[in-house]
């Protein structure tokens, strides 16, 4: 069976073939995963499939060892369940695993026996382990953070517009012939068109490369870092109180309903939340600018670090230093690097 995440696209196999159990078992089980982790299932990350996939193979394998294991689900006992128990009882945190994984995946099958649902349904859970205690960050700590976050911005917007203008200047030939911003803003142009630097014939960076500054520096002028793009979606985490998972899959494309003429500017983006479910996933999180009051104070050229308090105009930088990379990769989310 093929899995296909579904934010990230990528695939995976999950092979039951090799499962300890007769071909009517491991075609049920399939089936099992299939409605788990398919279109209408619960389940859409691939890390969750691999460990339905695993836990499927543990329970026969523990079946198979005590030589008992069912032809058909009909078949399944709760003497079977019971077998998983005894070989787990002195691993209380994997038994509780592999039962809530059973739990999930075999509740409402029809084809199991009402004596072996029951028996796995009505299983007290081991104890979880202990869980360790989660401190909150404190005003101070949290100043700290967001202090970081707004610096990384800060910094990479300043670098990106340099090199934005650098780069305008080249192509309008202001630039002194010979010079060593010209030969920047040429590198720039490469970057810009092609999304590579000049290379020999045998495919290794041209010295000229690394006398400006390398490869890094150089992009770097043009796109943001993976940092960088985390700090964006750290900030907009918190400005806006959504899942740092959820924003970083924002996309590019959004709606402005107030026609960028109103008072009060928002962009309206749509997220999804898997773990909503299939019918309540897919979402829309409305990016606000600040108050009239609020705003007129932070356009103020003393008052700067008031722009990062935007989520909207947060939104709107982020779209600004990753035009260039999106252009060059095709892609449409609103995080690229």
């Amino acid at each position: 069976m093929v899995f296909y995440e579904e934010q990230s696209g990528k695939s995976h196999t999950l092979d039951f073939s090799s499962f300890p159990a007769p071909l009517a078992m491991q075609r049920w089980m399939a089936v099992l995963l299939a409605a788990q982790c398919g279109a209408r299932g619960g389940s859409k990350r691939l890390a969750t499939a691999k460990k339905y996939h695993w836990v499927l193979r543990r329970f026969t394998v523990v079946l198979s060892d005590a030589g008992r294991v069912p032809s058909t689900p009909g078949e399944l006992a709760p003497e079977h369940f019971q077998i998983l128990r005894d070989r787990y009882e002195d691993h209380p945190t994997s038994l509780r695993l592999y039962l809530q994984a059973l739990r999930r995946l075999m509740r409402k099958r029809d084809d199991l026996t009402e004596e072996a649902l029951h028996d796995l349904l009505r299983t007290r859970l081991p104890a979880a382990a202990e869980a360790t205690q989660v401190m909150a960050y404190s005003d101070h700590e949290w100043q700290q953070i967001m202090t970081a976050v707004r610096r990384d911005v800060r910094i990479s917007r300043d670098r990106i517009r340099v090199g934005v203008r650098l780069l305008a200047r080249f192509r309008d030939g202001e630039l002194i012939a010979g010079s060593r911003e010209e030969a920047l803003g040429r590198m720039l142009e490469e970057y810009a068109t092609t999304g590579d630097l000049p290379r020999n014939e045998s495919g290794v960076l041209r010295d000229e490369v690394s006398r400006l500054g390398g490869a890094m520096a150089i992009s770097g002028m043009l796109s943001l870092t993976r940092d960088e793009s985390t700090a964006f979606a750290l900030l907009l985490s918190a400005l806006t109180a959504e899942n740092f998972g959820t924003v970083k899959t924002w996309p590019a494309l959004h709606t402005r309903p107030d026609g960028r003429v109103s008072a009060q500017a928002v962009a309206l983006v749509e997220e999804t939340k898997p773990r909503r479910g299939p019918d309540r996933e897919y979402m829309v999180v409305a990016l606000e600018d600040l108050p009239a009051s609020l705003r007129e104070l932070a356009e103020s050229e003393d008052t700067e670090p008031r722009l990062f308090l935007s989520p909207l105009r947060v939104y709107q930088l982020l779209l600004e230093l990753t035009q260039t990379a999106r252009r060059l990769s095709g892609a449409t989310r609103a995080f690229v690097s």
